[in-house]
């Protein structure tokens, strides 16, 4: 099975039974002996695949699905937010996001600018050499996911925004390098900043190709966040799919 059809499959599964969204614990890295490229060598081309996907991704349009759940602790569902959008880019290549349905029947928290903003960059994580120079990046060792051999990192900001002056997000959690491609195929960690009242679950992607470039294809959690009012337990499936090539952005160059 090719790691589309299984990333594929693995999407199937997840939206459909709440017992597949646990996250994994910590990684366990293999054994890096046979390790050609310097961890900087990696880093270097991860940052230059990353510039050239950001670029790439602005001639497409995808879809995302999201689905939030609170959870009692009988383990019945007490409160549930769906959101779909479409995204597509302008000439500029900035993210546009239509929104064609969101309804919440949550109470114990609300859904704030914050969430929406990790949903659409967080969640999506492209490392390009901009981006990746907010970062410490600390290489671990080599994993292999599905029939796909990584090269594994650990991300810490350089420094995490005052989110009374910034409304901008930053990962605190790991990634995985293909060998070959040199393109991030899974991510995990929190997004930051928290504060008391604004918990951020522990999440991961995986991501699928996409032609030659490597998109996300799904997140999932599997959470106890502790606000201010009392702890709560939440999980949650975000789908990206139907990739398509936008007409209007077809010439956009790499």
């Amino acid at each position: 099975m090719n790691a589309k059809l299984a990333l594929a499959a693995f999407v199937a599964c997840l939206l459909a039974s709440p017992a597949l969204w646990q996250m994994p614990g910590d990684v366990h890295a293999i054994s890096s002996t046979d390790q050609q490229l310097s961890p900087d060598e990696i880093i270097k081309k991860l940052a230059a695949k990353g510039s050239e996907l950001k670029t790439a991704r602005t001639r497409y349009t995808y879809l995302i699905e999201m689905k939030l759940q609170t959870i009692s602790q009988a383990d019945t569902i007490t409160g549930e937010y769906r959101r779909a959008s479409q995204i597509s880019f302008d000439k500029d290549g900035k993210m546009k996001e239509n929104v064609y349905e969101e309804r919440s029947t949550i109470k114990t928290f609300r859904i704030g600018e914050s969430d929406i903003e990790d949903l659409l960059t967080i969640y999506q994580f492209i490392p390009d050499a901009e981006t990746l120079s907010n970062y410490r990046l600390s290489y671990v060792g080599k994993e292999r996911i599905d029939e796909v051999n990584t090269y594994v990192f650990d991300a810490q900001p350089i420094k995490v925004p005052d989110p009374k002056k910034s409304a901008e997000r930053v990962l605190r959690g790991r990634i995985w390098v293909d060998d070959i491609d040199f393109q991030i195929v899974k991510v995990s960690g929190k997004s930051l900043p928290e504060s008391r009242n604004n918990r951020t679950p522990r999440f991961e992607t995986y991501y699928q190709q996409v032609g030659k470039y490597w998109f996300p294809a799904y997140t999932s959690s599997d959470d106890i966040l502790d606000f201010g009012a009392g702890r709560v337990k939440l999980r949650m499936a975000v789908e990206y799919s139907n990739y398509k090539q936008s007409e209007e952005n077809q010439k956009a160059k790499v």
